[in-house]
């Protein structure tokens, strides 16, 4: 099963940012030390390189700016499309004559990420997404003396599962329609509101499984009471509406009714006084 979150955003990215620093502190940093003397050493390191360039990032709506990247311990969902939106941004500066190839990686990382994450799909968008995979298959090899650094093994390989995962995409895709069917927000946002707050309420003993069912059991049937009446007040207000509708015909059908009623008797009025007139005459 496919997830854009954990396995794209929450994982490949992770790896690439990890990388990608490695990559920074090889190729630019070393030679800035040698070239720049007066230069202090953290302010060298690649993540005083990355944190300068995150800050100068121009704010654009809905879009996070990032002014101290490297003291973010909780990442989200929001952080990461962010750095998505400005990792290119960042490094091109840094690494497009030094190291030209980890750029393009990461530039085929992110169109995969980017076309992973569309609503509708077609024959020419599962194309683009398969040709960012192509990409990245044959750029990866400017990271694999950096893979066992980051590895439980000393096996030099990328024989990670996310990598494996992300050549299924463009199948599941196609079989299944666009990535939103597969989204994990609503089982984060019922982890949330339905385990971390009710923890706070219990007394954290043994039991705290049952009392957290309890907990949920509790406010589920407070949320069907307020639904029930919801309902009966919204189906109240609705007869109201219907009545109010109804009388309001009915009144102004008996005004109509009056309003014939005074000319009938305004013109019998027009003529007895005609009558009486040329009786007169």
């Amino acid at each position: 099963m496919i997830n854009v979150l954990h396995q794209l955003l929450k994982e490949i990215i992770l790896y690439l940012m990890l990388w990608l620093s490695q990559i920074i502190n090889e190729s630019v940093c070393t030679s800035r030390r040698r070239k720049e003397i007066r230069l202090a050493l953290n302010d060298a390191s690649e993540t005083a390189q990355l944190n300068q360039r995150f800050r100068v990032i121009l704010s654009f709506k809905d879009m996070k700016k990032f002014v101290k990247y490297s003291m973010i311990k909780q990442w989200t969902d929001a952080d990461w499309k962010s750095i998505v939106c400005q990792l290119i941004s960042v490094i091109a500066s840094l690494l497009i004559t030094k190291a030209s190839a980890a750029v393009h990686f990461a530039w085929a990382v992110i169109n995969f990420v980017i076309l992973a994450q569309y609503h509708l799909h077609d024959e020419e968008t599962l194309q683009y997404l398969e040709h960012a995979l192509f990409r990245l298959n044959k750029l990866k090899n400017v990271f694999r003396h950096l893979w066992s650094e980051h590895s439980d093994t000393d096996v030099d390989h990328f024989n990670i599962s996310k990598l494996y995962v992300m050549t299924h995409y463009a199948s599941q895709i196609w079989r299944y329609n666009s990535t939103d069917n597969f989204n994990t927000k609503h089982s984060e946002i019922a982890h949330k509101y339905l385990i971390k707050i009710f923890f706070n309420c219990i007394n954290k003993w043994d039991t705290f499984q049952t009392q957290l069912l309890h907990h949920n059991t509790r406010h589920l049937n407070l949320l069907a009471m307020k639904d029930i009446f919801l309902y009966r007040d919204t189906r109240q207000s609705k007869i109201n509406k219907h009545a109010l509708t109804a009388m309001i015909t009915r009144f102004s059908h008996v005004f109509s009714l009056r309003k014939i009623q005074d000319a009938l008797i305004r013109e019998q009025c027009n003529q007895i006084q005609e009558t009486e007139l040329n009786s007169k005459l």
